[in-house]
């Protein structure tokens, strides 16, 4: 019996290391350009965007007179329909109220996403007149 239960261990940290070891990074992982857009679907000002692996975020939003760079963490939930993100943005030690939002990727490699967001409640579909994003993700050259 005991000899049965280490096989059984043995087969499932073989199992374990296998599924870890090739991870494949999530498709939002990287550089993305981004171009925002008002409810009226008006281009308000264009940026990029940085996921890194460990959910930290950077964005920086260029208008024509500044630049401005965001830090703050993120989630994503690919268990959900649509696919949830929530974005928390650090001011100084200070949490700012987090955004919820829902996206969708397009494209052969998920390399343009569609990210429709609040301050208030989470968008239930992607007929909601909100604010949103257009990101393409930029090529590693």
């Amino acid at each position: 019996m005991r000899r049965v239960l280490h096989v059984l261990l043995l087969a499932v940290l073989a199992d374990v290391v296998a599924v870890g070891g090739s991870r494949q990074p999530q498709p939002h992982v990287g550089e993305w350009e981004a171009q925002s857009y008002s409810k009226s679907k008006q281009p308000m000002g264009i940026g990029g965007f940085s996921f890194s692996e460990d959910g930290t975020l950077r964005v920086i939003q260029v208008s024509s007179s500044h630049q401005i760079v965001w830090l703050g963490k993120y989630r994503f939930d690919y268990s959900k329909n649509p696919i949830t993100l929530d974005i928390e943005w650090n001011k100084g030690q200070t949490v700012v109220s987090p955004i919820h939002g829902i996206v969708q990727f397009a494209g052969e490699g998920k390399d343009r996403m569609q990210y429709l967001y609040s301050k208030k409640e989470r968008p239930s579909s992607f007929q909601a007149e909100q604010t949103f994003l257009y990101l393409t993700k930029k090529v590693k050259e």
